[in-house]
């Protein structure tokens, strides 16, 4: 099983894929605000949840690959490179796993994912915001059950579920195309 991880400063999705089939087989996010304010803390209360899943590969998005400097804070930069590295490290030091990491880019390319982008000649053109874009790209090829909120709309944790599955079925394709 290869689990493929989205790691953010406040959710984490994740997924496995079966990597037999090709298909997910589970799929979710941890919502690490929600714990203690110690970063120490948040990491390990994400590990009680991977005690649950068996897996022998891991990928992970390569952190600051996708992000829109002018519209991050340096601290969340620096806090979101922290969380990579803890969690990469406890990987490798609990489980003996060495996570591989990919670039989004590449990976939604590899899946056959083109983002659309807003235009400066029509900037009237509504463009959905990229998690929107494979968000609804991973639910069109697929029949997957997702978390709405008391208002009836899908909960947003389930955006970084759904990049999750991106990297899981991308490293796949990769791995895939090596062994070949």
């Amino acid at each position: 099983m290869l689990l493929g991880l989205d790691i953010s400063s406040s959710t984490i999705g994740y997924s496995l894929l079966d990597e037999q089939s090709g298909e997910i087989s589970r799929y979710g996010f941890v919502d690490i605000r929600k714990t203690e304010k110690d970063l120490f803390e948040k990491v390990h209360n994400f590990f009680f949840m991977l005690d649950d899943l068996k897996f022998d590969k891991v990928c992970i998005e390569e952190s600051l690959s996708s992000f829109s400097f002018g519209k991050t804070t340096t601290n969340t930069i620096i806090l979101l490179a922290k969380i990579n590295a803890m969690i990469s490290y406890i990987i490798f030091d609990k489980f003996k796993i060495k996570p591989e990491y990919i670039n989004v880019s590449h990976a939604r390319k590899l899946i056959g994912l083109t983002i659309k982008k807003k235009s400066k000649k029509f900037p009237g053109i509504k463009i959905p915001d990229t998690k929107d874009q494979v968000f609804e790209f991973i639910n069109k090829s697929n029949d997957f059950i997702w978390f709405y909120n008391k208002k009836d709309s899908l909960d947003n944790r389930c955006l970084d579920a759904s990049d999750a599955i991106v990297i899981a079925k991308a490293e796949f394709i990769r791995c895939s195309k090596i062994s070949v």
